[in-house]
């Protein structure tokens, strides 16, 4: 099997999609082995370590009576399939983004009790210690990640503040449209943000390229 596979499953987009993926390679490169059956043991046995007990406790208390499902290898994969990308598309409906809300309580939208519970060393990583930051004196905020691109408008006491997001900028391996998970494509996508001085305000804009790789024309 060639070694970009290994890359491309971490690029698979949506995430879920990757269980499609695995039939499209299996097919493709006439594999002899599972790769379903490898990942669904390889989930399981890391479902049942400590470390992730711990970790499904402390961020996601109320979906840890799930897990049992994905556990029960029999037919227990594709319930938990089915739960996950049930709770994706409400989260998708209702535009839940949590950076845009972390990004909201850091500009001040949710008052004093929202700021104080976004300064916390957890978010800090290389600080010795919290930086002083004063909600009034920042017009807008800028977060890096491997998300979607995203540019909003929050508004504070009146002052509009902004928030923008470049989205990823590593390549995604996703369904080709039309195809129903039978053909993948490769592509990148660069996201960037230009922030300008003007006058008493700011430019901002967001800008997105899109690159096919490995087009047949």
């Amino acid at each position: 099997m060639p070694e970009h596979i290994l890359k491309d499953y971490h690029n698979v987009s949506p995430i879920l999609d990757v269980f499609k993926w695995f039939q499209y390679i299996r097919d493709f490169y006439d594999l002899e082995f599972d790769l379903m059956d490898l990942w669904n043991k390889s989930f399981v046995k890391m479902l049942k370590t400590d470390f992730s007990k711990a970790w499904l406790k402390a961020n996601y208390p109320y979906m840890r009576v799930f897990t049992g499902l994905f556990v029960n290898r029999y037919g227990g994969m594709k319930i938990g399939e089915r739960i996950v990308r049930f709770v994706m598309d409400i989260r998708t409906v209702k535009r839940t983004d949590y950076l845009f809300k972390s990004a909201k309580k850091f500009l001040g939208a949710f008052r004093d009790n929202g700021f104080k519970s976004i300064m916390d060393s957890r978010y800090f990583v290389g600080f010795q210690e919290l930086p002083k930051v004063v909600p009034s004196e920042i017009s807008g905020c800028i977060m890096g990640h491997n998300h979607r691109s995203s540019l909003r408008i929050v508004h504070v006491d009146g002052e509009k503040k902004f928030y923008a997001n470049p989205g990823t900028w590593k390549p995604v391996v996703e369904a080709i449209d039309g195809s129903n998970g039978k053909a993948f494509e490769k592509r990148i996508e660069l996201g960037y943000v230009i922030v300008e001085k003007e006058g008493n305000g700011f430019h901002i804009e967001a800008r997105q390229v899109r690159k096919l790789n490995d087009v047949k024309l």
